[in-house]
């Protein structure tokens, strides 16, 4: 990943009925999980820690989540 860069977005979409629960990490850095609401395409953000040019993102949730896109902002 460039330096500067400080976010994971990830753009994910709920086909389901249901709401639904998705977890998104970055290396060691745990964060806690985002619901999202039946039918919906939310951007979910996840803080890259402080420095690191080389990351693992992890997923972790319902397996109905469609991931979309993922993208290194600053």
């Amino acid at each position: 990943v460039p330096e500067g860069r400080k976010f994971v977005v990830t753009k994910v979409r709920n086909p389901t009925d249901a709401p639904v629960m998705l977890q998104i990490d970055v290396n060691d850095a745990r964060n806690p999980p985002t619901e999202i609401a039946a039918g919906k395409t939310v951007n979910l953000r996840a803080a890259i820690p402080s420095g690191e040019t080389t990351v693992g993102v992890r997923y972790t949730g319902s397996r109905e989540v469609v991931i979309l896109e993922t993208d290194f902002q600053p």
